[in-house]
């Protein structure tokens, strides 16, 4: 049985990663006002209020219109020095992580074995999970993940496992294990080709370079990696064909990752047993009134039924296959060292 979690950033703001957007735009603000006028530009476009990356990279795409053929090289310059600016940052923020194994192994194990349970999602959904675990009791699970993050903070948590064994399940005298199986980071890490962009041509705004394939392989996610071999991509598509189960995490279903998106709702549509978690973030959602949580889902769905046009896949219909958890941070452990330990690691370096 493989179980595939889809990680986004939530993921490592929730390890005490301060890497929203809205983390490091300002820093990337104060950075530029020493810079010429080739690369500083880029900084004045954006807004500072916005905390999701897809939105960086949907404007991005909108961004091209301030560019021709004959200056498209100032556009990549400015990409090219935000995105190098942001790996530094990302090195320095996970520097202040300490990776302690008691804590993690107990909120991941947690997570992991029970994300399906009746206080994170309704009895109902809860029961149709439980059935397709049943289905499968005497198999091994494998908990797969997709990263689009360019941390390696899921792989250093998920290494407290010894031999990748998160449980043994012991069933009529033969022994079962639940046990990590393949990390895929589908747009790289931060020491191998991480990947910004936008998710195909329609989203370039300038309709001269959407049209120039040398400028659209540069900014366009999947032709990128197309065009450097990586093959991420296919290693990801392969473990969402051979999931059981799907869980979204830390992601906020972004247009610039629309393929993806597309790939989620076709596989949930080949199969009735086929089942999707989606996680979402929000720390204002009540449980106090009947509206909320079905405004929440109608929101979630709505986004799903509009990726789904081009294949013509109603996600409406496939709601019974999808069930959503509201403000549940499973993952959530903060690793995060306090300031006084980092202030006195960056002073001992000095020394």
């Amino acid at each position: 049985m493989n179980i595939t979690f889809i990680i986004g950033n939530g993921f490592d703001v929730g390890l005490g990663l301060r890497s929203k957007f809205s983390d490091y735009f300002p820093v990337y603000i104060d950075e530029s006002k020493g810079k010429d006028e080739t690369l500083s530009p880029l900084a004045k476009e954006i807004e500072l209020n916005q905390e999701e990356w897809s939105y960086f990279e949907k404007k991005m795409g909108e961004y091209t219109d301030k560019f021709s053929k004959e200056t498209m090289g100032n556009y990549k310059a400015q990409f090219k020095d935000f995105e190098v600016n942001f790996i530094k940052y990302l090195r320095n923020e996970e520097s202040k992580l300490t990776y302690d194994k008691t804590r993690i192994v107990q909120v991941f194990e947690k997570a992991l074995l029970n994300f399906y349970r009746q206080d994170i999602l309704s009895p109902g959904s809860f029961e149709i999970i439980s059935n397709q675990f049943m289905r499968y009791k005497q198999d091994h699970h494998n908990f797969n993940f997709i990263s689009f993050n360019y941390t390696d903070s899921l792989e250093r948590c998920l290494s407290v496992f010894a031999d990748g064994i998160i449980a043994r399940r012991r069933i009529n005298g033969s022994e079962y294990l639940n046990k990590i199986g393949t990390i895929v980071h589908i747009h790289g890490t931060k020491t191998n080709l991480p990947i910004m962009g936008v998710n195909d041509v329609s989203q370039i705004k300038n309709s001269e370079l959407a049209k120039d394939n040398r400028f659209a392989k540069y900014i366009v996610k999947p032709l990128n990696i197309k065009a450097n071999r990586t093959n991420n991509d296919k290693a990801a598509i392969d473990l969402i064909q051979n999931s059981q189960i799907i869980c979204i995490y830390g992601m906020s279903l972004g247009e610039t990752d629309k393929k993806w998106w597309v790939n989620i709702l076709k596989w949930l549509s080949a199969d009735d047993n086929h089942q999707l978690v989606i996680f979402v973030y929000d720390e204002k959602f009540i449980s106090t009134s009947q509206f909320d949580k079905l405004d929440k889902e109608d929101y979630i769905i709505d986004i799903l039924n509009s990726y789904g046009q081009s294949e013509k896949i109603d996600a409406e219909l496939l709601r019974n296959r999808t069930h959503i958890a509201i403000h549940k941070n499973i993952f959530s452990v903060n690793l995060r060292k306090d300031e006084d330990a980092v202030m006195a690691e960056v002073a001992a370096t000095q020394t």
